[in-house]
């Protein structure tokens, strides 16, 4: 009698972690489908056990945008990440754009050169970085630096062009309509500067 107890209480939970799988993925799912509608992306999705790996992707205002999540990190330290990439073959340098924290400061005195940009509000919240100083001051022009204060909040990772590729990474656990609206307002910034490299 008490295997039978067991059994059906191992059944009754299984059937809940089901449930909360599936209205978890019905919700990411909607909110994916929803931005997908907002911008003109197609919706796609790549089911595993209990999962959804979802992917947006499509043009926006003439530039190529990929939306994606992806497994980052190793083992216990992995987790689900959103990626924002749009390649820019027109591009011939790199640069990053994080908020200024700890690590950014601990790497200024280990010897990463971080850019000013002679604006005390911008440079006291961000870390930049490049490969090409001027070209990248040349982009970061004073409607740029504005959109850039407009998202300090919203950056949650590192905005980042590297070969080519422009990526902006975040973490997707608990997504909720209001990161949705950051991811947007980073897309955003993100579409601006694409078409300053294009031009």
């Amino acid at each position: 009698m008490k295997i039978i107890v067991i059994l059906l209480v191992v059944v009754a939970i299984g059937g809940l972690f089901v449930r909360y799988a599936k209205n978890k993925n019905a919700k990411k799912r909607k909110f994916y489908k929803d931005f997908g509608i907002r911008h003109g992306l197609v919706y796609s999705e790549v089911k595993g056990f209990l999962t959804v790996m979802s992917t947006l992707k499509g043009p926006v205002k003439g530039v190529d945008v990929l939306i994606k999540e992806q497994i980052s990190g190793k083992g216990k330290g992995s987790y689900v990440a959103i990626e924002i990439i749009i390649d820019i073959p027109e591009s011939d340098f790199n640069f990053t754009i994080s908020r200024e924290d700890i690590l950014s400061k601990v790497g200024s005195v280990l010897g990463y050169k971080d850019i000013q940009i002679g604006v005390e509000a911008i440079d006291k919240k961000f870390h930049f970085m490049s490969d090409d100083e001027v070209k990248f001051k040349a982009i970061l022009n004073y409607n740029l630096q504005q959109e850039l204060k407009s998202i300090l909040k919203n950056l949650n990772g590192t905005i980042q062009l590297k070969d080519k590729r422009f990526i902006y990474k975040m973490r997707s656990e608990w997504f909720n309509q209001k990161k949705w609206d950051e991811l947007d307002r980073v897309l955003k910034f993100m579409m601006i500067i694409a078409r300053e490299i294009k031009l």
